[in-house]
């Protein structure tokens, strides 16, 4: 049979108390710190979720705007191409309103040259005859 003595009983009394000391002052803290980590990682990973979805409605609102300001310009480009294209055609016009009115002008101005000095031939014909007539003879 197993021979109990003092000893042995007073080594198995102090393990029972160095078991229940360190159960009692190391590993409660040590476990209850792993639980608070545990739970705060917990609470950082469901932050970092609510940021992640708050970043894509941000991101899509960002995209929509984005697409907003993109089709306003090219509104406003189309809209300032029509506005150049429409002001040219009234310089145009107006340049060649202009342009024939010089040309009718100048062939007005022409024209009375030419009855000028169709006028003034026809009066210098009798003249240029009668010096013709009298060189002839």
């Amino acid at each position: 049979m197993l021979n109990l003595d003092s000893t042995l009983i007073l080594q198995m009394i102090n393990f029972l108390i160095i078991i229940f000391i360190s159960k009692k002052y190391i590993l409660k803290p040590i476990l209850s710190n792993i639980e608070k980590r545990n739970e705060k990682l917990a609470y950082l990973q469901r932050e970092i979720k609510v940021k992640e979805e708050k970043l894509a409605e941000l991101k899509k609102i960002y995209n929509l705007k984005l697409l907003e300001a993109r089709n306003k310009l090219n509104d406003e480009r189309k809209l300032t191409l029509d506005n150049l294209k429409k002001s040219f055609e009234e310089q145009r016009n107006t340049e060649k309103i202009l342009n024939e009115s010089y040309y009718r002008e100048q062939i007005s101005i022409l024209e009375q040259e030419s009855d000028r000095l169709m006028n003034e031939l026809s009066k210098k014909v009798p003249e240029f005859s009668e010096l013709i007539i009298e060189k002839l003879l």
